[in-house]
């Protein structure tokens, strides 16, 4: 996965592909190809932000970014999910 918050972290907004997802406890976590949100680390909260995925014409709130064994996962509010290979604009939260 590339990870843009680590090379430029004033990119705001990007576009890209999910490449899988994780369920559980009624929550659904996304994983993309890439990203510009940085994870929950050393106490140190996660970015939050929106996606939109055209495809099914929803926009999704990033709740939480966390880094998972399966990568980093970004757990959104709102159903139904994107499936894999969805383009999703992704559009980081700037004030937060």
């Amino acid at each position: 996965m590339k990870e843009h918050y680590q090379v430029d972290p004033y990119l705001l907004q990007i576009r890209t592909r999910v490449k899988g997802f994780i369920e559980g406890q009624g929550k659904i976590g996304l994983i993309f190809e890439e990203t510009i949100f940085s994870p929950t680390t050393d106490g140190n909260p996660s970015d939050r932000g929106t996606l939109v995925c055209e495809t099914l014409r929803a926009t999704y709130e990033v709740l939480l970014v966390e880094q998972r064994p399966e990568g980093i996962v970004h757990w959104i509010a709102g159903t139904p999910k994107p499936t894999i290979g969805a383009s999703v604009l992704m559009t980081l939260d700037r004030d937060r």
